[in-house]
């Protein structure tokens, strides 16, 4: 029996630099993501969230996460998404921290593990 289809697996570490401003009480939302299509919105594959992380100005500080998905697709292009909320929902707004980069992985040759620097909203 052959298929395209197998289950999935990426980890990596969101980096906080130590020039990002003190907060507490953080959710952080990471998020594997189907980006297959460029005229379409990317399509949720997994998500973990991370409640009530805390980062201090001065000190670089690191969050582990760890995303398993049954669904995949060797043609597909994935990439990770990271939203880190001080107001505890998934709207982004000013003075939460994003990833403004892209994290592909997973196929084409890209890695499973993966480190995401997050930036503040201005």
């Amino acid at each position: 029996m052959s298929s395209n289809n197998a289950s999935l697996l990426v980890t990596g570490e969101i980096l906080f630099s130590e020039d990002l401003d003190s907060f507490s009480g953080a959710k952080v939302n990471v998020y594997l993501e189907d980006v297959s299509s460029l005229d379409a919105p990317s399509k949720i594959i997994a998500k973990q969230v991370i409640p009530d992380i805390s980062h201090e100005v001065g000190t670089e500080n690191q969050v582990k996460f760890a995303l398993k998905s049954e669904t995949s697709n060797k043609q597909a292009s994935y990439s990770i998404r990271v939203h880190v909320s001080l107001h505890g929902d998934e709207q982004i707004h000013r003075g939460d921290y994003i990833s403004m980069e892209s994290y592909p992985v997973l196929t084409f040759g890209y890695p499973n593990q993966v480190s995401v620097r997050v930036r503040e909203v201005k």
